[in-house]
């Protein structure tokens, strides 16, 4: 009896289910279980009224040209930058097609320059507050600037404004609800 207690007490990992396992099982199941949970019209709909400013969260997409400014620039260096800006919002008003162009010319950010300034999608609150103020006062197709940040001046042009609509977050929805429901029913709820 002894020498089955030693092995037992040795390779006792081996007799045990790894919680690890468990854990997987009752996750796969509970994925399972959250496929199979109906959701109605009425809850989806529930949720939406209950959610609606998160959900149908507005999102603008823009374009800028930055121009660079070292924080420690001289006032004179800041100025003539700031110049420069000033012309090249003059350029972007006049001409607004020509944005992209202006963009991948002058443009000092190296993740948009050469996407000609384009952003893609901003949610409120992503952006730099001086820069996120200017882009969700702006209507579609203005361009706005110069707008000082930490990085320098940026000029912004304003391609599109968009809000999620019911339909766009419905499937988000409902798959949401379906782990709810999973989740309660799976500890006895």
């Amino acid at each position: 009896a002894d020498a089955a207690k030693k092995y037992y007490d040795s390779h006792m990992a081996e007799f045990r289910i790894p919680e690890q396992v468990k854990l997987e099982y009752v996750v796969l199941s509970q994925q399972e279980l959250a496929r199979k949970m109906a959701v109605t019209d009425a809850e989806v709909q529930k949720y939406y009224e209950q959610n609606k400013a998160q959900l149908s969260a507005e999102q603008r997409k823009a374009r800028h040209i930055l121009l660079s400014v070292d924080p420690k620039a001289s006032a004179e260096a800041k100025a003539k930058i700031k110049a420069r800006a000033e012309e090249l919002l003059q350029q972007a008003k006049q001409n607004p097609a020509k944005f992209a162009e202006l963009a991948k010319q002058y443009s000092q950010d190296p993740g948009s320059a050469a996407l000609g300034g384009d952003l893609g999608n901003v949610g409120r609150g992503m952006m730099v507050p001086a820069f996120d103020a200017a882009m969700f006062a702006m209507n579609k197709g203005e361009v706005r600037g110069p707008v000082e940040t930490p990085y320098g001046y940026h000029i912004l042009l304003l391609d599109d404004v968009k809000v999620q609509s019911f339909d766009d977050v419905k499937p988000q929805i409902e798959a949401q609800l379906r782990a709810q429901k999973a989740t309660a029913s799976f500890q006895g709820g």
